[in-house]
């Protein structure tokens, strides 16, 4: 008879409703001296954001919003969704306006970064990483 155990990442994942994906690229990036700006750069790269819509013609608007954030993103291209996330995040955490699609796709964001936050303040507090812990509970205050 085989014993089987589910392993905390894998509960994790399931808690959240978020993709195990996910969840092994967070563990794999986060560490203890993880910053706010890596950490921004990590939530804005779930799998879940993987599907955010790029519409044309909205390249010149994320271009706007890369204009005013505190936060810039390294290496990105306007049409990744990752960096379209990272831009929509930073925009309301500045409470920068955002208007018509882009405001849903911010709620959307918002919405999941919730659940991705709460996630990484688990594995950060699982791996002993108390400090990082309270960076990311930060964001997610940041985010409600």
């Amino acid at each position: 008879m085989m014993d089987l155990s589910s392993l905390n990442l894998g509960m994790i994942a399931s808690y959240y409703y978020i993709s195990y994906s996910t969840v092994e690229h967070f563990s794999s990036l986060l560490n203890p001296k993880t910053k706010m700006k890596s950490l921004l750069e990590i939530l804005s790269s779930a799998s879940e954001y993987a599907q955010l819509p790029i519409r044309p013609g909205e390249e010149e608007s994320i271009r706007r919003l890369i204009n005013h954030q505190r936060f810039s993103f390294e290496n990105g291209k306007l049409t990744d969704p990752d960096l379209k996330a990272n831009a929509l995040l930073q925009a309301f955490f500045s409470s920068h306006t955002v208007v018509g699609n882009l405001s849903a796709d911010q709620r959307e964001v918002l919405l999941s970064a919730s659940r991705l936050l709460q996630e990484m303040v688990d594995v950060s507090s699982s791996s002993g990483w108390h400090c990082l812990a309270l960076h990311t509970m930060e964001v997610s205050q940041m985010v409600t």
